[in-house]
């Protein structure tokens, strides 16, 4: 039978650029797929974004009080992730065998920014490239 559910690992990227709105370390959560498996299952995580200071401090706190949202810091990122759906489907054995990638979202850009503004990193495309 197949699991309701995935445990992934949190992988730190290393790449100096590839770091949350807050500056901190990005990362990625894994889990090997079955040793032959050609099929990958990359997913990268939604959340919005921030445009100016008003929202940038709405989503993530100020510089003197941030929030440690995982939408913009790695520092409450869990050393492993429990996911369901596609990545442990029930229904479908060749989904199950494949390898997964599970990209948190913390850099506030829509995954394609690569930029510093208002004090804040803007690095959605770094971490990108470094997951790859």
């Amino acid at each position: 039978a197949l699991a309701a559910s995935a445990e992934l690992a949190l992988v730190p990227l290393r790449d100096s650029l590839a770091v949350c709105t807050d500056g901190s370390q990005a990362g990625y959560y894994w889990k090997s797929g079955a040793k032959k498996s050609k099929l990958w299952i990359v997913y990268l995580e939604g959340g919005g974004w921030c445009w100016d200071k008003d929202s940038c401090n709405e989503r993530c706190g100020t510089h003197a009080k941030p929030n440690n949202s995982t939408m913009c810091s790695s520092n409450a990122f869990l050393k492993t992730r429990p996911l369901s759906g596609i990545f442990s489907p029930v229904q479908d054995r060749n989904l199950a065998r494949a390898h997964k990638i599970f990209v948190p979202y913390c850099t506030s850009d829509g995954h394609m920014g690569n930029a510093t503004a208002m004090g804040r990193h803007f690095r959605g495309a770094a971490v990108i490239q470094s997951v790859l």
